[in-house]
């Protein structure tokens, strides 16, 4: 401590200071506040008096893909904390999001909701992570890539809160975190901003209600309109660009191996007169998952852009609520809904494209694919990943032609218009609540219900399908990864 000469204050929080340090722009010293009142003196004797020590510990025991999310501790004391003082990519130092009032970097808000997920998948519960946007900076790595970067993280049990007893169960820590983190959410994010509701899972007996009374509406037993909006106010012909731009929305959950193939057909037969969005919702505690997406974010391919986004996995397990984000905030001139067994080969990208030009029908797909056997996890086409990289392509020859009569959920093609319009089932919170366990996808037939239309056929070959015995979405990986 004696070798580092403080300068000016730079901040300060409820129990301390913090300095810049004289000729060392990337350090800053945390000391205890002088004028502590009594009952703050009394708070850190008694509950907190190796509060420093303890933040150095925290850092050092945090999992290893939240810590550059984290502001690294350099040395702490009884009295002091050295860390570092972020810098900008343009050599500014980083500032917090109460300086910014409103952040508007997609990127930003992207990596937010990464580290949410991360501490929902490790149970940790930091109370002042989130606290009035002051113990969060905006660390600008480039002019588009903007990281969150917490820089206090004290708070994270019952001692921070001693009179609220109600914190020494876990549920309530839950409950205390994300009141915080919506909070900070609605103050600092720009309208739009895409992220599912928070809500509660239903009681089951409740569930199970909704869920067949959905099933029933559905049939026809009930009107479209009571529960979406009226789409015959939508042009009669969808307004398209030329290149085309086209979203397709993927989920994964323990399924690596298999959406490897998806993302490599896209590199292997990239769109030369279509613009892509390949979206996937993952969650980050799927770690294997989270390198396959890690790996092809690094990809440039002519005509796709990466869009990988990190979902709870209570939100990821119900398909609709990813897939209602992207189509309320798609640019796109149609919404590609599929699952991550679905490939797309031989140019079928840009023959969709030509297809979707002059339709006027507000959901297609694609009249066949191809099909694999049902095939075991010991196959080799989930255990030959031994090899460096993760292009991997098919052997075309495995699989048979399957045709279709309606628009089933891998091949759910909609108008960009009429997925900003009604999102995915957007007007029915039953199928936006947070789940426990996978559940099955009923809401792809209540999505045909709503547009009021089993979908248009078109004639595209290049589709295929992995089908496999092995269901990732029952907790265990595909591939035994």
């Amino acid at each position: 401590m004696k070798e580092l000469e403080l300068d000016e204050k730079i901040g300060e929080g409820h129990f301390r200071e913090c300095f810049a340090v004289k000729s060392e722009p990337g350090l800053c010293v945390k000391k205890l506040k002088p004028n502590l009142t009594i009952l703050q003196k009394l708070h850190l004797n008694i509950l907190r008096r190796k509060m420093n020590q303890d933040e150095y510990k925290i850092f050092s025991k945090l999992p290893e893909a939240l810590k550059p999310y984290f502001n690294p501790v350099i040395r702490a004391d009884r009295d002091y904390l050295v860390t570092k003082r972020l810098m900008d990519y343009d050599g500014t130092h980083s500032l917090p999001v109460s300086d910014y009032g409103k952040v508007s970097n997609k990127r930003f808000w992207e990596e937010a909701e990464k580290v949410v997920a991360l501490f929902e998948a490790h149970n940790l519960w930091f109370f002042d992570a989130f606290q009035l946007g002051t113990n969060v900076f905006v660390q600008r790595l480039s002019e588009d890539h903007w990281r969150p970067v917490i820089v206090d993280y004290k708070r994270h049990g019952w001692r921070s809160y001693p009179a609220q007893l109600n914190l020494l169960c876990n549920s309530e820590k839950k409950k205390k975190f994300y009141r915080k983190y919506e909070r900070f959410v609605d103050l600092f994010s720009e309208p739009g901003h895409p992220s599912p509701k928070k809500a509660k899972p239903l009681p089951s007996f409740l569930d199970g209600a909704f869920e067949w009374f959905y099933r029933f509406a559905a049939s026809g037993g009930v009107p479209a309109s009571w529960f979406g909006p009226d789409y015959s106010t939508l042009p009669a012909k969808a307004s398209t660009r030329s290149p085309l731009h086209l979203e397709i929305v993927s989920h994964c959950w323990n399924y690596a191996n298999i959406l490897t193939y998806q993302l490599s057909s896209l590199v292997l037969f990239p769109p030369k007169e279509t613009v892509v969005c390949m979206t996937v919702y993952y969650e980050p505690g799927d770690k294997r998952t989270r390198e396959v997406l890690d790996y092809f974010k690094k990809q440039q391919v002519e005509n796709v852009h990466w869009n990988f986004c990190p979902l709870q996995k209570e939100y990821l397990l119900r398909r609709a609520i990813g897939r209602n984000l992207a189509a309320r905030n798609t640019n796109a001139d149609w919404i590609f809904f599929t699952d991550c067994d679905v490939l797309f080969r031989e140019q079928s990208i840009d023959q969709l494209s030509h297809q979707l030009q002059d339709q006027q029908n507000l959901l297609v797909y694609p009249r066949f694919h191809m099909v694999s056997e049902l095939l075991p996890n010991e196959d080799e086409l989930f255990t030959d990943f031994t090899q460096a990289g993760m292009i991997r392509d098919i052997d075309p020859e495995r699989f048979y032609r399957e045709e279709r009569t309606r628009a089933v959920g891998g091949f759910q093609i909609a108008r960009g218009d009429a997925a900003r319009l009604g999102g995915y089932c957007g007007d029915i919170s039953y199928y936006h609540r947070p789940v426990k366990r996978w559940r099955k996808c009923y809401e792809d037939r209540t999505f045909r219900w709503l547009l009021g239309t089993q979908g248009t056929a078109v004639e595209v070959p290049g589709f295929y399908r992995i089908r496999h015995a092995e269901k990732g979405r029952k907790g265990k990986a595909v591939g035994g990864q």
